[in-house]
């Protein structure tokens, strides 16, 4: 009996010291709707308490409100955690912007969730910050130095930042947004609601961090703020996880599921799509043929491209992208218009870490026209082509690995240009192996629009014609891209078309 007293007694006392190894308190502990339990800080301005599912915070109501923080650790600990609870008055995503819009606000499209300086919303001005930021790429981040995240963080040295992209905020839910630090491991991570959606680029060459303010400021009509929580631990993923568990006043598990999905790869399912008699090829190339880059336009860096026994290999500096190397990259595009709905496969093998490749589909100019035969041809290497000058196309970015994406694992975006309307963001578990041969497949069939690598669907998206973003895209070129710091070969690319809306009866041609 005494022997089973004990084994209780020491399990017991284990059972405690796992439960207070749990507990983790923070240092630093605003509570913005009650401050009676919260450390001291300062709040200027029209502001109002709101509660949400049992859950209050303080929202400033005027653009010139301010909260003031006057400590935080992030500055001093090498290590450590932030955590801010809030909901959002507005649903939260990527928006078109006009100079109309900055008549009275140039930030508007700036939210701002922490600043080291007052003027909340000046993201560039800011040492140190959380913003979201209302436009395709990238949307939700934390920098840690001074000065815009384009085109500065390109440049050398290497800052010290970490985006999660396509993020969107749901309208009155409350997030849990977690920042994490660990200077010396160089590592920096963002999590919602408990999930791991960012991490810092983890190719880069140095890891720059400017001194960041002794006090820190929000304030933003759209938002309401709960609570602010610094600790002096880099939190796991499990422990950030089990905070927003424990202390969410709207847990949903459909939606951490979701972010899952999106963010780390789960639950991707198979692409099972075959092609049918219906379907007409209307291209098929080796990529290994001797005439190759005859049937080809090669815009951009020239020197990029070389035809192997194995297939097409394209090949671009392996440098930095800064000012004076962004036109060291190439477009790849085959000499042959397409209509219809349409299908694209292709074979690709990276052959080094880095860099990134885009597929464009459907690129034409912005009243359908031939956009290479009707103007002069572009010759830049640049991103300009994809997004800025009149050439509307889907633009699904595949193999991504540079400093500006979460690059440790496999992630794709798909976006319709030059609207810049995000269609679909998606992610697998691990990054795609180098030295090895991966089968892209891109299919549309109407508004609907899948990307699968190797089997497994990475990107599906909707468009919509109504939306003030365009018409449903069904014509022109296909082209494939490579940025700076990419090496990739490419071999057996097939498109498909599917036209049954009208027959053509007669041509002429020039």
């Amino acid at each position: 009996m005494k022997k089973i007293s004990i084994t209780l007694f020491f399990s017991f006392i284990l059972f405690i010291g796992i439960k207070a190894q749990k507990e983790i308190e923070p240092i630093i502990k605003y509570n913005l709707a009650s401050p009676a339990q919260s450390d001291d800080f300062k709040v200027s301005g029209e502001s109002r308490i709101l509660q949400l599912k049992g859950k209050q915070g303080l929202n400033p109501t005027s653009i010139h409100s301010r909260i003031q923080l006057p400590k935080h650790n992030i500055e001093t600990d090498s290590e450590g955690s932030m955590i801010i609870w809030a909901f959002f008055l507005e649903e939260l995503n990527a928006a078109h912007q006009t100079g109309a819009m900055t008549h009275d606000n140039e930030s508007w499209y700036t939210y701002p969730l922490i600043s080291d300086i007052s003027d909340v919303s000046n993201s560039t001005e800011a040492n140190f910050g959380m913003f979201f930021f209302a436009e395709w790429h990238p949307q939700f981040y934390v920098k840690m130095y001074k000065g815009q995240l384009y085109p500065t963080r390109v440049d050398p040295p290497q800052k010290a930042f970490v985006t999660s992209e396509h993020f969107s905020f749901k309208a009155n839910k409350w997030y849990q947004l977690a920042f994490t630090w660990n200077k010396n491991k160089e590592d920096l991570r963002l999590y919602a609601n408990g999930v791991l959606i960012g991490t810092d680029d983890k190719h880069h060459m140095a890891f720059h961090i400017d001194k960041i303010n002794e006090d820190l400021f929000t304030g933003n009509p759209t938002i309401c703020y709960g609570n602010v929580d610094f600790y002096n631990k880099e939190l796991s993923n499990q422990e950030v996880a089990a905070k927003y568990k424990n202390i969410a006043p709207d847990f949903d598990q459909h939606y951490i599921d979701h972010l899952q999905h999106v963010f780390n790869g789960y639950g991707v399912k198979d692409f099972d799509w075959q092609v049918d008699n219906n379907w007409t090829e209307k291209l098929n190339l080796k990529l290994n043929e001797a005439n190759l880059l005859d049937t080809f336009y090669v815009q951009g860096y020239q020197e990029a491209p070389t035809v192997t026994e194995e297939g097409l290999l394209v090949e671009t500096p392996n440098i930095p992208q800064q000012g004076n190397t962004i036109e060291k990259q190439v477009y790849m595009w085959p000499l042959q218009r397409f209509e219809g709905d349409i299908y694209i496969e292709y074979e690709f093998k990276p052959l080094r870490e880095g860099g990134l490749s885009l597929l464009m589909a459907q690129s034409s100019g912005m009243n359908r026209e031939d956009f290479m035969e009707d103007y002069p041809l572009r010759t830049n290497g640049n991103m300009g082509t994809v997004l800025a000058q009149g050439v509307r196309n889907y633009h699904w970015e595949y193999y991504r690995e540079m400093n500006d994406v979460r690059n440790d694992v496999a992630s794709g975006a798909l976006v319709k240009n030059p609207y810049f309307y995000p269609l679909s963001y998606g992610s697998f578990k691990d990054n795609l192996e180098n030295n090895a041969w991966h089968k892209l497949q891109f299919l549309q069939r109407g508004d609907k629009i899948i990307g699968a690598i190797d089997g497994k669907i990475i990107v599906s998206g909707t468009d919509n014609s109504n939306i003030n973003n365009g018409p449903v895209l069904n014509s022109g070129y296909m082209a494939i891209r490579c940025m700076i710091r990419t090496k990739i070969l490419f071999r057996n690319l097939k498109v498909y078309n599917k036209n049954e809306a009208f027959d053509i009866i007669s041509e002429s041609k020039k």
